[in-house]
């Protein structure tokens, strides 16, 4: 009996009432021995089959025993086309509530790492390795995508248009610090990992949706106790402290700029690059002349044929001298005093002359004023370990039907990507 409020639906089968129920009275003893069975012998049924023949009460053919019916198969519908459930796998997408995870997004976000253990690992040693860390990754992709849905319910347009304006600026850094700030190279890249650009930017919304909603959820529960700070600053020590910082200042006088315009130096022939040279030396030669008169800065703006003269020459504040080819000469500012100016000295592309700026002296930072510092350094890695562990109990409780095919494809690809780029 099923109830619903107000009512009551009562479920059954019908049955029929026996003879001699109180419906229909008890039945006389003659109707009872009218219903009780007449059994008879074989001879007299076949005496008595014989005798209706002969009258014509019934034909041979009703006579004979009705042909047993040929067997059949019960018949059974087809099945119901197969569905896939939520968090089926088709291709190499993973369905996550009304959400889709590609292998593409996955292979990307993981193709430093990735390539990191191709030029590591042996054959074997890759599948393995590269298994473990992409199943880890699905596991965070799949808890990500959970908690986006759940960040993102009730957003209205505003708030929408907001995040946009923020992708855009994200996608914009990754471009210029990936892509050399070309969004043509950062296409052909994306076409090569099976990517589109709207769904690299969904990738992108949804990874700062997530973490700005993790901070403002998680960060509360996070207050590193005074030990951890003070253990922190003591394993850390060089990230309170600073070394003696010198300001470099260089008038430059590169023999390639004094070639015809539009020619490089290792194609000019020798009799140019001696002119060159020659004119490089009387340049810097009356530059530190100018000198006698004038500020360095000034000089610098005026003569230095190098890429600060704008800024009068100045490298701004360096702990160590440069890379070649200015080691030899930024060296020098170690060895000088503050304001102190080189003769012109010739390095290997050219002339240079060479003065010491300011000098900032060493350094430390004490563990009282460092604190806040140390506070939102450990904040920050405590969150993105939180983060880390809350996105993985939220992929453990979903249920995920196809992950293990979905894994499987996505080592499949990476390593089929990996014997492809060594065949070429």
């Amino acid at each position: 009996m099923l109830s619903f409020p107000g009512r009551c639906i009562v479920l059954g089968s019908l049955c029929a009432l026996p003879l001699g129920c109180a419906h229909h009275g008890h039945p006389s003893a003659e109707q009872q021995a009218e219903q009780r069975a007449v059994l008879k012998t074989q001879a007299e049924l076949m005496a008595e089959r014989d005798q209706r023949l002969r009258d014509g009460s019934v034909s041979t053919a009703a006579a004979e025993p009705p042909p047993v019916p040929a067997s059949r198969p019960v018949y059974a519908p087809p099945p119901p086309p197969l569905t896939a459930p939520p968090g089926a796998l088709h291709s190499d997408i993973l369905l996550v509530n009304s959400s889709v995870l590609s292998v593409s997004e996955v292979l990307y976000a993981l193709e430093q790492q990735i390539a990191e253990l191709r030029s590591t690992q042996t054959p074997a040693g890759f599948r393995e390795q590269v298994e473990r860390l992409i199943r880890r990754q699905v596991q965070q992709e799949i808890g990500s995508l959970l908690l986006y849905e759940k960040a993102t319910k009730g957003f209205n347009e505003q708030q929408w248009s907001a995040v946009d304006r923020v992708v855009t600026r994200e996608v914009d850094r990754i471009t210029a610090l990936r892509y050399g700030d070309s969004p043509a190279r950062l296409d052909q890249a994306l076409a090569a990992a099976g990517l589109t650009r709207e769904q690299f930017r969904a990738a992108v919304r949804r990874g700062m949706v997530v973490r700005q909603y993790a901070r403002e959820l998680l960060l509360p529960r996070i207050t590193p106790r005074r030990e951890e700070l003070l253990s922190y600053y003591r394993a850390h020590a060089d990230e309170f402290s600073s070394p003696e910082l010198r300001e470099l200042l260089m008038i430059e006088a590169p023999f390639e700029r004094f070639l015809p315009s539009g020619l490089s130096w290792e194609d000019a022939p020798e009799a140019q690059q001696a002119r060159a040279r020659l004119q490089a030396l009387r340049h810097i030669r009356a530059a530190h002349a100018a000198l006698a008169g004038q500020s360095f800065e000034d000089v610098a703006r005026a003569y230095s044929r190098g890429m600060h003269a704008e800024s009068g020459g100045s490298w701004g504040m360096l702990g160590r001298a440069l890379q070649p080819p200015y080691d030899a000469a930024s060296a020098l500012v170690f060895d000088f005093s503050e304001g102190q100016i080189s003769e012109p000295i010739e390095c290997a592309t050219g002339w240079v002359i060479v003065k010491c700026g300011r000098i900032a002296p060493a350094k430390r930072v004490d563990f009282a004023d460092a604190q806040d510092q140390i506070r939102e350094a450990l904040r920050e890695r405590k969150f993105g370990q939180e983060l880390a562990e809350y996105v993985f109990r939220l992929a453990e409780k979903a249920t995920i039907v196809g992950m293990d095919t979905f894994v499987t494809q996505a080592v499949r690809r990476a390593v089929e990507t990996g014997d492809a780029t060594a065949a070429r």
